[in-house]
């Protein structure tokens, strides 16, 4: 047998291990030696691989995203889009893709971000799902669900249930008040509504209430209702709004027989009696005339100058520039409001004062001078108070 020759200087320390040439010679493999190494060496390999698999960690799907469908409160034919409020995430880091679809309660389906405008129906309830993918697991899906509402109706005139016209008004900022029924001030109204485009006939008056209470009765049916008391003007308004299926606006208990509702005129969607604003709003039409639509009075007003100590049926004088007749003269017309002094500074969308003795009226009529039928004018009568000079001009909040 060959022999490997030691360097001299590992002698020393090979002397300290008397047995090492005798392991040396033991060391030379048999066959027999060969194949138990052989095996011992495959199962090192097997517990080599065993130890290898258990070490990996294995996959875990990306959690689900929180979702919400835009617009909130969708028509008819508007396109719906899902947005991903709270993105997913994958514990292991991998990049992830998302997955959209939707399905409608009545059978309908579709994929994609956005759902054509073209599926949606009213009625109809449209649910969006979102999962992520990290190419080998999918989250749990994130849902949202909106329900398809039906068009709001058209802003536009219309003909009430007892046969009057309503004008649509748009929102806007004027100047309010005048020199001598002032002070001018800056006032906003936010809320679009509709008001009569003439006041309140005697036909009309009869069909809500079953009363004529007129003393110009013989007029005609188309001559303005008069001698109705604030109170009078409130349950008139109640009866179109419960012939239309609308909420009611005022109350009928207590002294003063008739409150607005929850003390905010704009929030109802019945017929009322317009706020002062809306009303000096409405009579100046987007113009800066004295009067309703025209700087001379008999142009557009009856007044105590020309009237022939009578009232004289809607719509006999030119309209203003927003369509509306009488503002100015024929009868005074009650507003929502209590009579005081306006509030300093600018306002918005303001509903007069808490309380008072009076109730706003507006326009002047047929027995007052033409200083009353200015579109700034004022003037205050105790609300159970009846004159046949006092009349109403409804209005009505856009929803």
């Amino acid at each position: 047998m060959h022999r490997t020759l030691l360097p001299l200087a590992l002698l020393p320390i090979l002397g300290c291990f008397p047995n090492t040439r005798a392991h040396e010679d033991s060391d030379a493999p048999s066959d027999a030696d060969t194949d138990a190494d052989s095996d011992t060496d495959t199962d090192t390999d097997s517990d080599t691989d065993t130890d290898t698999d258990s070490d990996t960690a294995p996959n875990t799907p990306p959690t689900a995203p929180t979702v919400h469908i835009t617009p909130t409160a969708p028509t008819d034919l508007d396109a719906l889009t899902c947005v991903i409020d709270t993105a997913s995430v994958d514990p292991e880091g991998d990049a992830m893709t998302y997955t959209y679809a939707w399905s409608s309660d009545a059978g309908g389906t579709s994929t994609g971000e956005t759902l054509p405008a073209d599926l949606t129906t009213t009625g109809e309830t449209w649910t969006c799902s979102v999962t992520a993918s990290d190419g080998a697991l999918s989250s749990a899906a994130g849902t949202a669900s909106v329900g398809i509402a039906s068009d709001p109706p058209p802003f536009i005139d219309y003909t009430t249930a007892h046969g009057g016209t309503m004008v649509a008004i748009t929102a806007g900022t004027f100047e309010m008040g005048s020199a001598d029924w002032g002070p001018i001030h800056t006032v906003t109204l936010t809320h679009d509504f509709w008001i009569g485009q003439t006041e309140v006939t005697q036909a009309q008056y009869l069909a809500g209430t079953g009363a004529s209470p007129s003393y110009f009765s013989s007029c005609s049916s188309t001559c303005p209702v008069e001698t109705v008391s604030w109170e009078d003007a409130a349950v008139y308004a109640n009866t179109l709004s419960a012939a239309e299926g609308l909420e009611l606006c005022y109350t009928t208990t207590g002294s003063d027989l008739a409150t607005s509702l929850g003390g905010d005129p704009y929030a109802c969607e019945g017929y009322r009696l317009p706020t002062e604003a809306e009303w000096e709003y409405a009579a100046r039409g987007g113009e800066s005339y004295t009067y309703s639509g025209s700087d001379t009075v008999g142009d557009v007003a009856w007044t105590s100058e020309n009237s022939g100590g009578t009232t004289h049926t809607v719509a006999g004088k030119a309209a203003n520039a927003f369509g509306l007749y009488d503002m100015s003269g024929n009868v005074f017309e009650w507003t929502n409001d209590w009579y005081d002094a306006y509030a300093s500074g600018a306002a918005v969308d303001p509903v007069g004062a808490a309380s008072s003795l009076y109730r706003v009226s507006r326009g002047g009529s047929w027995g007052s001078t033409a200083v009353y039928a200015r579109a700034a004018g004022r003037f205050g009568n105790g609300p159970g108070y009846r004159f046949d000079y006092l009349g109403l001009r409804l209005s009505r909040t856009n929803p």
